[in-house]
């Protein structure tokens, strides 16, 4: 809820939400979000498998990221970036730093 209430435009009618889940039945390639909205974007991709894996995540920009649970600066150098997520875990990325 802090994310929500503290970043309005990206949850707000205007804001725009794409999403790729490749399929309803292939749950190996991931699952991909993202929300951009007020000059904010927000990234999250999600591993739904038994299995840590790597997936190709897009990003709308390149620049600095930052791992929206952590804190961690993240440096996107491609908007395909390669990433490692945990089984049954997902990263949530945002291009703007949060209190």
């Amino acid at each position: 809820m802090t994310l929500r209430n503290a970043n309005t435009e990206l949850f707000d009618t205007s804001a725009i939400f794409s999403w790729q889940v490749k399929g309803n039945t292939n749950w190996l390639n991931g699952r991909f979000l993202t929300l951009e909205g007020g000059g904010k974007k927000l990234v999250v991709a999600g591993n739904f498998t038994n299995q840590a894996g790597s997936y190709t995540v897009t990003f709308p920009h390149t620049g600095t990221w930052y791992n929206y649970m952590t804190g961690e600066s993240v440096s996107v150098s491609a908007t395909n970036q390669t990433i490692s997520i945990p089984a049954h875990k997902f990263k949530l990325f945002v291009d703007f730093q949060s209190n």
